[in-house]
């Protein structure tokens, strides 16, 4: 290969990787409960919603921070949850720009229904014997 024939497939590589990165954008912003307090571990989704695939998936830091790369020009379903609090969905519609977007979860309330104990004995009685 020469110089420029390198050079020119250097460049295309460049042109092209630029292209694939620029039709990504990152989608951001914190999930808190509702004394303000970051949750940390908590899963955030986006679903295409033309396609019904989930196109992106963050999990949150200590800090309750996300990050979730999606297409530009896209209509996504974005869904917080977290274990014991109630989950949130949003829609977003992507452009050309990052987005943020912060969320606070309010804790599920769940009553349980109650349990009832049935105990068979294991012993048998059959006329004097046991």
């Amino acid at each position: 290969m020469t110089g420029l024939t390198r050079f020119l497939l250097g460049m295309l590589v460049f042109m092209v990787s630029n292209a694939i990165s620029a039709q990504k954008i990152n989608v951001t912003g914190t999930v808190t409960d509702s004394l303000n307090m970051p949750l940390g571990m908590a899963n955030v989704v986006a679903i295409n919603q033309e396609t019904k695939v989930l196109d992106g998936f963050g999990i949150t830091n200590d800090r309750g921070m996300y990050k979730v790369s999606v297409k530009t020009n896209t209509k996504y379903s974005l869904k917080v949850s977290y274990l014991g609090f109630e989950s949130k969905q949003i829609e977003i519609t992507t452009l050309e720009t990052d987005i943020a977007n912060d969320f606070t979860l309010n804790e599920q309330v769940e009553n349980l229904d109650g349990v009832e104990i049935t105990y068979e004995m294991p012993v048998v009685v059959k006329g004097d014997t046991i």
